[in-house]
């Protein structure tokens, strides 16, 4: 496959009546654009097979490269499009010469897909569009390097340094720093001994802390009595948070066009 550009592009978003479009340009790790159609209100597939198929072809004619489509629902989930179409993925693509648009809703498109701008944009399709991103791999890769560094410099330090310089000041340093090391001990043995007795009430902090850990035990308990329940919740959170994000992007988008209508 062609190696294309570093440079990530901003996303494009439409809202229409029924459903929000974003049209996302390829980058270093999506060698093609990409259109996700997430519908507002349930359609039949055979309505969404064709909306797919109407919007594509809009968007290859404003920018003529590889690109591949789906709709989803609101949750995040993929409509499922077996019963109309071959697949659930409509693909427009160029053939080699790049002069003749093909589609097909086939799972494997026989002729490469490839995106034919290798560095940058030359052709100048997506010129206006606001940067987001510059990949750069080196940059990437020692910046994980130093992530990784710091974890074992931070390991070393809690499990080998400390200990052992707690060892040595006990058996090497003035009598002064042993005597507090004891002090210290008697003091936190005194503490849990007065909450055992009821003497030394904990804070409300302390209140806080156990009981959101008896509530964690308890949820834990009732989840591994039942975990077919615990992944039907999960899921339905899941789903509950992607549609509340889906709502907020609408909102955003719709008061954005607002903003710009009275303007």
């Amino acid at each position: 496959m062609t190696e294309i550009t570093e440079v990530a592009y901003q996303s494009i978003r439409s809202l229409n009546d029924n459903y929000l479009l974003e049209y996302s340009p390829p980058n270093k790790h999506l060698p093609y654009s990409s259109i996700q159609i997430t519908l507002r209100k349930p359609l039949p597939p055979n309505l969404v097979a064709e909306l797919i198929e109407s919007e594509v072809h809009k968007w290859i004619a404003k920018f003529p490269i590889t690109t591949m489509v789906a709709a989803f629902h609101p949750n995040d989930d993929c409509y499922d499009l077996t019963e109309v179409r071959a697949s659930s993925l409509y693909v427009c693509y160029f053939d080699k010469a790049e002069t003749l648009l093909k589609a097909t809703w086939e799972r494997e498109v026989k002729e490469p897909a490839e995106v034919y701008f290798p560095q940058g944009d030359p052709k100048g399709y997506f010129a206006h569009l606001a940067i987001t991103k510059k990949f750069n791999p080196e940059k990437e890769r020692n910046k994980l390097r130093k992530q990784v560094r710091f974890m074992k410099f931070t390991v070393l330090i809690w499990f080998a340094i400390i200990p052992a310089a707690y060892e040595i000041a006990n058996y090497l340093g003035p009598k002064w720093l042993s005597l507090l090391v004891c002090i210290y001990g008697l003091f936190k043995a005194a503490k849990t001994g007065l909450k055992t007795w009821g003497i030394l009430h904990p804070t409300s902090a302390e209140i806080a802390k156990r009981k959101v850990e008896e509530k964690k035990n308890h949820y834990y308990y009732h989840c591994e009595r039942n975990p077919q329940g615990f992944l039907r919740i999960k899921g339905e959170n899941f789903d509950k948070d992607a549609e509340n994000k889906f709502s907020s992007e609408i909102d955003l988008l719709q008061s954005s066009q607002q903003a710009q209508d009275n303007s």
